[in-house]
């Protein structure tokens, strides 16, 4: 991804600043996908615990991974769809 800041403006920098993360997003996350979704899970328990308790269902309107990722050329999704395939088993395998 060859991607240059364009210029100093406010609007910029909070691109820049995405494209940045963004670009890193799917290295760190394949550098140890084991521990990321251990990490996840504890959030999904949480959540499944928490729907038990409200008798309320466990649903989502943005998927169960990664939400602030731009459909962008040169963003790869392969991580993303893996990772919201494991969560969704996860939240159906809870019941919720």
């Amino acid at each position: 991804m060859a991607a240059r800041r364009a210029c100093a403006c406010a609007c910029c920098r909070r691109w820049w600043s995405f494209w940045k993360n963004a670009a890193r997003a799917r290295r760190l996350y394949l550098s140890d996908p084991d521990y990321w979704k251990r990490l996840f899970a504890l959030e999904l328990d949480a959540l499944a615990d928490w729907s038990r308790t409200a008798g309320r269902p466990l649903i989502t309107t943005e998927g169960w991974a990664i939400v602030d990722y731009k459909d962008w050329p040169g963003l790869d999704w392969d991580w993303v769809k893996e990772l919201n395939a494991w969560a969704v088993g996860r939240v159906i395998a809870s019941g919720c």
